[in-house]
């Protein structure tokens, strides 16, 4: 059985696919449909680095091993991608979780 990383990502971040619905400007059922299908396109997948700060290889399964984001990449793609007040959401989400649990 093959693990769908980004749904476990996902779930072990306690992030809701409503928000990263959000953050990828889709509706929470748009995302829902995407990760079951386990297909993204490749806009989604360099979102999601950034926000589980891993390479694409290990989202897509090629690897078991995270290879973390370098400091000048994240922000490269927060700039390409217009991303700052998502990507803030996103980890205002995550440490509330952390915290509140």
């Amino acid at each position: 059985m093959k693990i769908n990383i980004i749904k476990e990502l996902r779930i072990i971040n306690n992030i809701k696919q409503e928000s990263i619905g959000k953050y990828l400007n889709y509706s929470q059922n748009r995302y829902s449909e995407i990760e079951n299908k386990e297909k993204y396109d490749i806009d989604t997948y360099i979102k999601l680095t950034l926000l589980y700060d891993a390479d694409i290889y290990y989202l897509k399964g090629i690897t078991n091993k995270i290879t973390h984001l370098t400091k000048e990449t994240k922000e490269k793609i927060i700039k390409e991608y217009d991303l700052e007040k998502r990507h803030q959401k996103i980890k205002l989400e995550k440490i509330r979780y952390i915290h509140f649990k």
